[in-house]
């Protein structure tokens, strides 16, 4: 009798245990949603003596998010295959001031994790989170929430003629679930 007792409370307790990848992922075959990351970083730059030339001039926004109703709309055609995607990372660079100007974006998706894009790493996502590795920090995000850090420094150009103050941020976002279908291609 005690065998069989301990034998049914080592079946309810390992079937109660399994691992969160595969949960994660598992959770996301099931529906018709994947998760959605932003990773953006933005460059800034002010003169603080001498002249520069004109900065660098990047614009190719592949896509547009709409907080509003929930949609993506891409520009490019997918590199990924929207029936298997569990997560979707928009990704993208933006200049400003003597960094230069404009907006340069894209959509990655996969049907694993973890993700490595860059100094990007997801690790996990859930209905609650986000979990990421930037720059060998670990970072939890909480659905509809954002991570930023940014780093201020001086920088010389035009062999040490010229003083800029950069300033560059880091910004990762977790919107949480979106249908498959609020994808437009």
């Amino acid at each position: 009798m005690k065998i069989a007792h301990f034998t049914l409370c080592l079946a309810i307790l390992l079937s109660s245990c399994t691992s969160p990848k595969s949960t994660t992922q598992e959770s996301f075959k099931q529906g018709n949603n994947f998760a959605f990351v932003e990773y953006y970083q933005t460059s800034e730059a002010k003169v603080i003596s001498g002249t520069i030339p004109s900065g660098k001039r990047i614009d190719s926004p592949t896509y547009h998010y709409s907080k509003e109703n929930g949609t993506i709309e891409s520009h490019r055609n997918l590199s990924f295959i929207t029936d298997t995607v569990i997560l979707v990372l928009g990704t993208g660079k933006i200049l400003k001031g003597a960094a230069g100007s404009g907006v340069s974006s894209l959509l990655v998706g996969t049907s694993n994790l973890p993700l490595s894009y860059g100094e990007l790493k997801i690790i996990a996502v859930s209905k609650e989170n986000v979990k990421v590795e930037f720059k060998g920090e670990k970072i939890t995000i909480s659905t509809n929430s954002k991570w930023e850090k940014s780093t201020e420094y001086n920088d010389t150009i035009n062999d040490q003629s010229a003083i800029l103050k950069r300033t560059i941020t880091d910004r990762i976002s977790f919107y949480g679930f979106i249908p498959k279908d609020s994808l437009k291609n």
